[in-house]
Order: structure tokens, then sequence, then C-alpha cells
């Protein structure tokens, strides 16, 4: 049987409705799917905020420090500073009085001799033997002039003999003489009390008189300083050496003896200037020498107005800025030590200087001070140095 248009179009119908029947049979989507997803973002977030203000937290506050360093006090009364080198006031190069070789030295550089110390000796054998040629020569025209002298008694002998025995005599005494000069020449004794600065030669070797310098270095045995006369050399620019007179007080400062520093007074100041320099050269003796200081040594001058150094020109102290004393309540400050910002109590003293105090006891030399930072610190909290 032949199917129609309109069977057609019913049974193409039907199939519709089975499939929308079928798919409404189908799960329901959950109500609940698009609010979960918005509560994972909400958790997120949260997290995050907790995260950052945990780090704000814990990240340690940025600070500068300054080290702690000792300063001296005569800042109002310094009127100058220069450098300069200790010397001995006498310094004396010893050689022979004889050329010779040397054969015996006693004293190594750094030993302290007295005055008359035997220092070195020659070899002394030739004049050794003609001190005791001397001697016997001596001894003879002794015994001749004395028995001349008995001759001419019983007119013997002619007053021409009996005076060429007394002048036999002399010439022998004269010739003994010299004899012992030659030989005590070859003992090489010191001038002064002292110090063996530097060995000049070494045994074996043959020594002149001769004390000119050859290729910038003396000639000698022995190079010897007295330490109980210390001075600074220093060279002072033409324009400031109006500044200064003699016996005017300096404070001197040797970093290498470990202490902070001597009394001192200008003792010289050249008459002459040195043209190629520009400079006058001034001399300061040292009043309180000890037995650390050494020639050579560098040593820095400050120049006082007072003629004298008085003793507290000599005791260091701590200056800080008084922008790092916290105010509130007893002065303190903060320190930096293994991370963390440290507070101090302190004391200060009621001189200031400028925008710094004294600081007169809680702080030492080396202390690293905090002196600026960016947020309000308190005891214990972590800090870092700005990188700058």
């Amino acid at each position: 049987m032949d199917e129609t248009k309109d069977d057609v179009r019913l049974r193409n119908l039907k199939r519709l409705v089975i499939q929308d029947e079928a798919s409404s049979v189908t799960k329901p989507q959950s109500k609940w799917k698009i609010p979960w997803k918005w509560f994972l973002v909400v958790g997120l977030l949260c997290a995050a905020g907790l995260s950052l203000r945990a780090f704000r937290t814990t990240r340690p506050i940025e600070v500068e420090v300054m080290e702690i360093s000792l300063s001296r006090p005569f800042s109002n009364s310094q009127i100058l500073t220069a450098g300069g080198y200790v010397i001995s006031k006498t310094e004396a190069v010893i050689g022979p009085k004889i050329p010779g070789r040397l054969k015996e030295m006693f004293f190594e550089e750094g030993a302290h001799v007295k005055l008359g110390d035997l220092l070195a000796r020659l070899d002394d054998d030739e004049a050794e033997a003609q001190l005791e040629l001397a001697k016997a020569n001596l001894k003879e025209a002794q015994s001749n002039l004395k028995r001349a002298q008995n001759l001419f008694a019983e007119k013997v002998i002619s007053q021409a003999d009996f005076d060429r025995s007394k002048t036999d005599f002399h010439v022998k005494k004269a010739q003994k003489k010299l004899a012992e000069a030659q030989w005590k020449n070859t003992q090489i004794i010191s001038p002064i009390d002292g110090i063996v600065l530097e060995r000049l030669s070494e045994i074996g070797e043959i020594v002149n008189p001769n004390l000119e310098l050859q290729a910038g270095k003396d000639t000698g045995i022995y190079k010897l300083a007295d330490l109980n006369h210390l001075q600074v050399e220093a060279d002072i620019s033409e324009s400031d050496v109006h500044q200064i007179d003699l016996g005017q007080g300096v404070v001197v400062s040797v970093d290498a003896t470990g202490r902070q520093s001597y009394k001192g007074e200008v003792e010289e100041i050249a008459p002459m200037a040195n043209r190629q320099k520009g400079t006058v050269q001034v001399k300061v003796k040292i009043l309180d020498r000890d037995e650390k200081l050494k020639p050579q040594m560098s040593a820095k001058l400050t120049f006082l107005s007072e003629k004298k150094v008085s003793e507290e020109s000599l005791t260091p102290r701590i200056l800080i800025p008084a922008s790092a004393v916290q105010k509130d309540g007893s002065p303190s400050v903060f320190i930096l030590n293994d991370g963390k910002a440290i507070q101090k109590w302190i004391e200060l003293s009621s001189a200031k200087e400028g925008e710094s105090c004294e600081v007169k006891s809680g702080l030492a030399e080396g202390d690293r001070l905090i002196i600026k930072s960016e947020k309000v610190l308190s005891d214990g909290i972590k800090v870092r140095v700005r990188v700058k």
C-alpha cells in the first residue's frame, strides 16, 4: 500500500516526540556547579593574601649602619694636620778609622748598645805585632837613656850623645803611642747609647774609613740611632707653615704602636723651604715616648692652638649622630648584631659637636650602629643593611 505524504509527516512527527522524551529523561545538570567555582577562586585569593601578609611580616627591615670608631676631642683646638715619619734626633753610621778586614761583629739589628760598647773588631794581627814591637823599642830606648844619663853624669859621653839618647827615647815613646792608636782603631766602639738600626757589612768584608754614599746606601759597619730622643719629621705646605711656632703643642698618633697618641711639641722649623716641593720641614719632639716607637714608623700630627697637650686631648671618645638616639625614656640606640636590631642603653655626656653627641658608656669601638631605618625598630627584630 502506497504511503501518502500525510503518513510520512506523521511518522517523522512521532520520531521527534520520541527523541524529545528521551532527551528529557537525561539527568538534569546540578544547580551547584557554577557556585563551587566561585568558592574556589575566593579561597585562592584569600590564601594569596595571607601569604603576602606573612611575607611582609617576616621580611627584614632595611637599615643603614655606621661602624663606631674613636675620635679625638681636640677638634675645636686643632689648626692643622699633617703626616710624617718617626726619626731619631741622633743617628750615626759607624765605620772604621782605618781600612781592614772585618773579623768579628757583636750585635744584631734591633740590639740595644751603650756608649763605649765594643761593636766589632777588624783583623788586628798586624796592628798587634806593631804594638808589641813599639813596646820593645821603647823599653830599649828607656834603658839606653838611663845608661846615657849615668855616663853623662860621669862625663864619659858628651852632651850631644846624651841628647841623642833622649830624642831616641821620645821617638820610641811616640811610636808606641801611635801603635796603640792603630791597634785601638781595629776595635769599633759605640759613640752613643742607642739601638742598631742596620748592619751595613758582614764578617770577612774589607771595610774602609770612607763613609760616602754608594748607590744610595750608607757604607760602614753599623747604623745606630738614639731612641731617647725621637722626633716626627713632616713637610708642611708653604701656605700653612705660618700657623706653626716653636714650642707649639702637637698630638702625635702612631697606629703601629697600638697606643692611641703621644704628646709632642714643635722643636725645629727649617730656616729654608724646599722650592721643588713647596714645603717647609718641621720636626716635632715626642715627649712621652715608649719602647713601641720605632724610627721610620708613619705618624699623624695634629697641631693645636695650645702650647701644651693636655691629658684630655689624648683621651679618645665616641661620637654618634644625635638622630640615632632613641628619645623615649632613657637614651638608647640600636646596633646590628647577627641580622637583628639589638637595643642598647647608653649614657651621653653634655658635650656636643655639630649634629653629633658624645657617648660616655654603652658602646664600643667596632659596634655597628643603626643610624636610619625604613620602619620603627624594636629589640630583636630582623633587619638587613640597605644596599646602596
